[in-house]
């Protein structure tokens, strides 16, 4: 578990700003309250490249 919290901190370090915000809205916001397209409007991306930025994180 130390090691996954430890790889997650560092590729959250490492991303920039709308990636950040992506993966706070999408992954640790609880309860989620809205699906990849909702946070992709929230962060002011296309769908496409929020599925992108999730698929690179």
């Amino acid at each position: 578990m130390a090691r996954m919290k430890s790889a997650i901190e560092v590729v959250y370090n490492h991303s920039n700003v709308e990636t950040r915000k992506l993966m706070e809205l999408y992954y640790f916001k609880k309860p989620r309250t809205l699906n990849l397209t909702g946070v992709a409007q929230e962060i002011n991306v296309s769908k496409s490249t929020a599925y992108d930025m999730r698929k690179d994180i």
